[in-house]
């Protein structure tokens, strides 16, 4: 049952019924008895015009974005936190009256796995993607040397590296495609997969045979939990961090946001996979 006093959160993206976020949300909320619920809410990617504005007056206190409402959300947003600001995409917002505040949590759903599991220690990128997710991914390894961006659309991921060249590294866009792939192979250390590619099984953006043994390889994509881009990683003896880290980090970071209490990532992570061996 619902009280007045229950605080409600929501996701808001397209598409959306495969996200594990309720889950996890809710689990947040009930371990340390905060009265509120987390559901979820499918937009089109061309509603957010029409529903934005309404976001302020909404009997709601926060939500996240997913694809494609990262950046188109930034009209609406009243006050925005640096790094979001800095990065150009918003996935975290706290109601604050008909105040929306905005927040990106993707970038610690990259930067802190990195860190935590293998050290943070990478010179050379290869980023997949030019969405919200990659600009995310691109301000968390901001202290590389180089990253190459490679997108399908080669304009998008000129715009992305253009937008954000300022980071730093010296940022250059590629064409995703095999020759670009063969191009910088055996130059990079860390691949980082920002696009839905591979989601449920299918063919990842990069080749088994492109994959170094010497890279870590982090794939945003989370089901299945074991993609074809980490299972590749995996078999040539390179390190592989799955999309389920950077769900887990970036929530935590949210649940943060929200209530300011700090949740444990290891053990959140043991509780996920728990349910998702329930569900098989």
């Amino acid at each position: 049952m619902i009280s007045p006093r229950t605080k409600k959160y929501f996701l808001l993206g397209d598409p959306i019924d495969h996200s594990l976020s309720p889950l996890i949300m809710n689990h947040l909320f009930q371990e340390n008895n905060v009265d509120a619920i987390y559901f979820t809410m499918r937009l089109k990617r061309n509603a957010m015009e029409a529903v934005g504005p309404v976001l302020k007056i909404l009997d709601i206190d926060g939500f996240n974005l997913t694809m494609p409402h990262k950046t188109t959300i930034l009209k609406f947003i009243d006050l925005i936190d640096r790094d979001a600001k800095l990065i150009g995409a918003v996935n975290t917002v706290k109601k604050d009256g008909e105040t929306l505040i905005g927040y990106n949590t993707d970038w610690l759903g990259v930067k802190l796995p990195l860190k935590y599991l293998y050290g943070d220690s990478y010179r050379v990128v290869a980023l997949i993607g030019a969405g919200g997710a990659a600009r995310a991914a691109l301000y968390a390894v901001r202290d590389a040397e180089s990253i190459y961006v490679l997108n399908r659309t080669f304009s998008r991921a000129v715009h992305i590296s253009k937008e954000l060249g300022w980071l730093g590294p010296d940022i250059r866009p590629m064409k995703l495609c095999r020759e670009s792939l063969e191009e910088i192979h055996d130059k990079v250390d860390l691949i980082i997969n920002a696009t839905p590619v591979g989601w449920g099984g299918g063919e990842p953006p990069i080749p088994r045979d492109l994959i170094e043994p010497n890279v870590t390889v982090f794939d945003m994509v989370y089901e299945p939990l074991e993609t074809k881009l980490i299972r590749y990683a995996r078999e040539v003896g390179a390190k592989a961090i799955d999309g389920l880290w950077m769900l887990i980090y970036q929530a935590i970071a949210a649940f943060k946001i929200w209530t300011g209490i700090e949740a444990d990532p290891v053990r959140l992570r043991e509780w996920v996979e728990e349910r998702l061996r329930c569900r098989e």
